[in-house]
Protein backbone atom coordinates (compact mmCIF):
# COMPACT_ATOMS: atom_id res chain seq x y z
CA UNK A 1 0.00 0.00 0.00
CA UNK A 2 3.18 2.59 0.78
CA UNK A 3 4.64 1.65 -2.28
CA UNK A 4 1.93 2.46 -4.46
CA UNK A 5 0.73 4.71 -3.05
CA UNK A 6 3.60 7.07 -2.22
CA UNK A 7 5.57 6.94 -5.62
CA UNK A 8 4.54 10.05 -6.71
CA UNK A 9 4.87 11.97 -3.47
CA UNK A 10 7.68 10.77 -2.37
CA UNK A 11 9.34 11.87 -5.51
CA UNK A 12 7.99 15.15 -5.93
CA UNK A 13 9.69 15.71 -2.28
CA UNK A 14 12.42 14.46 -2.92
CA UNK A 15 12.91 16.85 -6.26
CA UNK A 16 11.55 20.03 -3.80
CA UNK A 17 15.38 20.16 -2.46
CA UNK A 18 16.66 20.42 -5.82
CA UNK A 19 14.49 24.25 -6.20
CA UNK A 20 14.24 27.10 -4.29
CA UNK A 21 10.74 28.60 -2.30
CA UNK A 22 9.18 31.86 -3.00
CA UNK A 23 8.15 33.52 -0.32
CA UNK A 24 4.46 34.00 0.07
CA UNK A 25 3.91 36.15 3.25
CA UNK A 26 2.66 35.67 6.58
CA UNK A 27 5.16 32.77 6.82
CA UNK A 28 4.27 30.90 3.90
CA UNK A 29 6.93 29.11 1.66
CA UNK A 30 6.51 27.48 -1.47
CA UNK A 31 8.64 25.19 -3.89
CA UNK A 32 6.61 25.27 -7.16
CA UNK A 33 8.42 22.30 -10.14
CA UNK A 34 7.42 19.62 -12.30
CA UNK A 35 8.89 16.37 -11.61
CA UNK A 36 8.54 13.34 -14.64
CA UNK A 37 9.00 9.59 -14.52
CA UNK A 38 7.62 6.70 -16.17
CA UNK A 39 4.01 7.59 -15.59
CA UNK A 40 3.93 11.01 -16.57
CA UNK A 41 5.07 14.65 -15.08
CA UNK A 42 3.94 16.18 -12.20
CA UNK A 43 3.14 19.25 -11.08
CA UNK A 44 4.20 19.67 -7.07
CA UNK A 45 3.51 22.33 -5.09
CA UNK A 46 5.09 22.08 -1.77
CA UNK A 47 3.80 24.82 0.76
CA UNK A 48 5.66 25.17 4.50
CA UNK A 49 3.91 27.43 7.16
CA UNK A 50 6.08 28.94 10.38
CA UNK A 51 3.58 28.62 13.03
CA UNK A 52 4.01 30.64 16.06
CA UNK A 53 4.37 27.32 18.24
CA UNK A 54 8.01 26.73 16.55
CA UNK A 55 6.37 24.23 14.44
CA UNK A 56 6.38 24.09 10.25
CA UNK A 57 3.28 22.82 8.86
CA UNK A 58 3.93 21.25 5.47
CA UNK A 59 1.38 20.18 2.70
CA UNK A 60 2.27 18.87 -0.66
CA UNK A 61 -0.39 19.40 -3.63
CA UNK A 62 0.22 17.34 -7.06
CA UNK A 63 -1.08 17.60 -10.43
CA UNK A 64 -0.46 15.22 -13.63
CA UNK A 65 -0.27 16.40 -16.68
CA UNK A 66 -3.54 15.00 -18.55
CA UNK A 67 -4.73 13.63 -15.26
CA UNK A 68 -5.70 14.39 -11.74
CA UNK A 69 -5.61 18.17 -10.41
CA UNK A 70 -4.45 20.19 -7.20
CA UNK A 71 -4.72 17.04 -5.11
CA UNK A 72 -3.63 17.14 -1.25
CA UNK A 73 -1.44 14.34 -0.88
CA UNK A 74 -0.30 15.21 2.50
CA UNK A 75 0.26 17.27 5.51
CA UNK A 76 2.44 17.52 8.48
CA UNK A 77 3.74 19.45 11.32
CA UNK A 78 7.48 18.89 12.31
CA UNK A 79 8.79 21.10 15.66
CA UNK A 80 11.47 23.34 14.98
CA UNK A 81 13.69 21.00 17.07
CA UNK A 82 12.79 18.00 14.89
CA UNK A 83 12.16 16.44 18.31
CA UNK A 84 8.66 15.14 16.69
CA UNK A 85 6.73 15.05 13.61
CA UNK A 86 2.37 14.15 12.78
CA UNK A 87 1.76 13.31 8.59
CA UNK A 88 -1.16 12.27 7.81
CA UNK A 89 -1.35 10.75 3.95
CA UNK A 90 -4.03 10.67 1.37
CA UNK A 91 -4.49 8.16 -1.34
CA UNK A 92 -6.46 7.74 -4.33
CA UNK A 93 -5.97 10.64 -6.39
CA UNK A 94 -9.24 10.52 -8.16
CA UNK A 95 -11.12 10.67 -4.49
CA UNK A 96 -8.26 11.40 -2.30
CA UNK A 97 -8.99 9.75 1.83
CA UNK A 98 -6.52 10.01 4.55
CA UNK A 99 -4.94 6.08 4.70
CA UNK A 100 -2.14 6.67 6.92
CA UNK A 101 -0.69 8.47 9.77
CA UNK A 102 3.06 8.76 10.97
CA UNK A 103 4.26 9.74 14.17
CA UNK A 104 7.62 10.39 14.61
CA UNK A 105 9.45 11.25 18.23
CA UNK A 106 13.03 11.82 19.48
CA UNK A 107 14.05 12.36 23.09
CA UNK A 108 17.57 12.99 23.24
CA UNK A 109 17.38 13.33 27.19
CA UNK A 110 17.32 9.15 27.15
CA UNK A 111 18.39 8.43 23.22
CA UNK A 112 15.00 7.00 22.06
CA UNK A 113 13.43 7.84 19.06
CA UNK A 114 10.67 5.97 17.87
CA UNK A 115 8.29 6.19 14.46
CA UNK A 116 4.94 4.52 14.10
CA UNK A 117 2.60 4.05 10.82
CA UNK A 118 -1.32 4.02 11.45
CA UNK A 119 -4.09 2.94 9.87
CA UNK A 120 -6.73 5.38 9.27
CA UNK A 121 -8.39 4.57 6.18
CA UNK A 122 -12.44 5.06 7.42
CA UNK A 123 -14.22 2.32 7.36
CA UNK A 124 -11.37 -0.35 7.46
CA UNK A 125 -11.07 -3.06 9.40
CA UNK A 126 -7.59 -2.85 10.30
CA UNK A 127 -8.53 1.26 10.93
CA UNK A 128 -6.30 1.53 14.18
CA UNK A 129 -3.60 -0.65 13.56
CA UNK A 130 0.03 0.10 13.59
CA UNK A 131 3.60 -0.81 13.29
CA UNK A 132 6.02 0.78 15.58
CA UNK A 133 9.80 0.92 15.20
CA UNK A 134 12.10 2.14 18.15
CA UNK A 135 15.65 2.63 18.60
CA UNK A 136 17.94 4.04 21.29
CA UNK A 137 17.69 2.96 25.08
CA UNK A 138 14.22 0.42 24.34
CA UNK A 139 14.91 -1.75 27.33
CA UNK A 140 17.95 -0.30 29.52
CA UNK A 141 20.82 -2.19 29.06
CA UNK A 142 19.00 -4.77 27.10
CA UNK A 143 18.07 -3.82 24.02
CA UNK A 144 18.64 -1.06 21.71
CA UNK A 145 15.87 -1.93 18.92
CA UNK A 146 12.14 -2.33 18.91
CA UNK A 147 9.25 -3.44 16.43
CA UNK A 148 5.58 -3.71 17.04
CA UNK A 149 3.02 -4.47 15.12
CA UNK A 150 -0.84 -4.52 16.31
CA UNK A 151 -3.45 -6.00 14.18
CA UNK A 152 -6.43 -4.70 15.33
CA UNK A 153 -8.68 -7.09 13.63
CA UNK A 154 -7.10 -10.08 15.92
CA UNK A 155 -6.46 -7.79 18.54
CA UNK A 156 -2.89 -8.53 18.72
CA UNK A 157 0.49 -7.02 19.63
CA UNK A 158 3.85 -8.59 18.00
CA UNK A 159 6.91 -7.28 20.35
CA UNK A 160 10.10 -8.12 19.33
CA UNK A 161 13.23 -6.39 21.06
CA UNK A 162 16.72 -6.50 19.99
CA UNK A 163 20.52 -5.84 21.14
CA UNK A 164 22.04 -4.46 18.04
CA UNK A 165 25.61 -4.94 19.04
CA UNK A 166 25.56 -8.10 20.71
CA UNK A 167 22.68 -9.48 18.31
CA UNK A 168 20.22 -10.67 21.13
CA UNK A 169 16.51 -10.56 21.20
CA UNK A 170 12.80 -11.26 22.68
CA UNK A 171 9.94 -11.85 20.69
CA UNK A 172 6.20 -11.79 22.55
CA UNK A 173 3.11 -12.48 20.25
CA UNK A 174 0.02 -14.12 22.55
CA UNK A 175 -1.89 -15.46 19.41
CA UNK A 176 0.98 -17.34 18.07
CA UNK A 177 2.46 -18.51 20.96
CA UNK A 178 -0.80 -18.95 22.90
CA UNK A 179 0.88 -17.08 26.39
CA UNK A 180 2.08 -13.67 27.04
CA UNK A 181 5.68 -14.34 27.81
CA UNK A 182 8.71 -13.60 26.16
CA UNK A 183 10.32 -16.22 23.88
CA UNK A 184 13.84 -16.19 22.49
Amino acid sequence: LLTVNLAIPTLSFFESFNHQAEYQGQGVWLWAYEVSDQSGTYQAELFGELLPTSEVKWDMYISKAGGFSNVHWYSGTVANDQSYANWSLNYNANNPAPFISIDYQRNDGNDVASIRYTNIISGDAGNGGYIEYRTGNVVPGLYDRAYDVYNIEMDNLLEINWNSLNKTGRVKDAKHFQDDEWHC
